[in-house]
């Protein structure tokens, strides 16, 4: 019976301290949680209160609250990792060293968006005419296709190009050369952006343009370009490197 009772009478006390009363721990006596502190004070000197149901509630929330935060930064740290990680690497080149024995190009001659020009595309207003081809590009062609890489050290763009270039072209050592040009610093900048910007005025950068070799419609062997404004992706670069690569060796025999 001792037992039932004083299972009753804390079920009592819990079910007070839920409805905003609170038990002295000096003397037992229970009473409002806003008299609690004037009790302690007047009764016994102000000895330290039991903790009233508001701070046993904050004392269940903190650990709470801390394990909330844990997981926030749990999960920021994944992401940040994610976004830092290389990303769009494309296939390694050097997995395949025979590659080109039976590669298929991704894009053909033509004026649209995606193909190889001799003339300049239809988005620029000079569609259908020919770039002047200058002394520095056309004697590295000789040797292997060229990408131009046409940007400042300052611009995000520029700098995601940068990487993805650095990271793409180890894959195909030899095969291309690169022609790196500095806003203010290379005297060929304004004429990479007068004669190969794709889309014309204005200019935007980073410029990233590949040159190769194709036959013409006539089939004379001409010199071929494709180029893009701000940052292409590895994709976009394993692919038009690859072209270009495919496309010299088949046709420097007859340039």
């Amino acid at each position: 019976m001792q037992h039932g009772t004083r299972k009753k009478k804390e079920a009592s006390v819990e079910q007070d301290l839920e409805e905003g009363w609170a038990v002295c721990k000096v003397c037992g006596v229970k009473l409002k949680d806003r008299n609690l502190r004037k009790h302690m004070q007047s009764v016994h000197k102000g000895s330290a209160p039991l903790p009233t149901n508001t701070e046993r509630s904050v004392s269940r929330t903190i650990p709470f609250v801390a394990v909330i935060v844990v997981i926030i930064l749990l999960i920021a740290g994944a992401a940040y990792m994610y976004l830092q990680s290389p990303d769009d690497e494309g296939p390694d080149i050097n997995d395949d060293p025979d590659w080109l024995q039976t590669y298929n190009p991704a894009f053909r001659r033509g004026s649209s968006n995606n193909d190889w020009w001799i003339e300049y595309p239809r988005q620029n207003p000079r569609w259908g005419e020919m770039p002047m081809h200058p002394p520095w590009l056309i004697d590295p062609l000789r040797k292997g296709p060229v990408i131009v890489f046409a940007h400042s050290d300052n611009c995000a763009p520029c700098i995601e190009q940068e990487r993805d270039i650095k990271a793409v072209l180890p894959n195909y050592k030899d095969q291309i050369t690169l022609v790196d040009m500095m806003s203010g610093i290379d005297p060929r900048y304004g004429e990479v952006f007068r004669e190969f910007d794709p889309n014309g005025d204005p200019n935007y950068i980073p410029l990233t343009i590949v040159f190769t070799l194709l036959k013409g419609a006539d089939g004379e062997v001409m010199i071929a370009w494709h180029g893009s404004e701000g940052a292409t992706g590895r994709e976009w670069l394993n692919a038009y490197i690859r072209d270009s690569i495919y496309y010299h060796q088949q046709n420097i025999g007859g340039w």
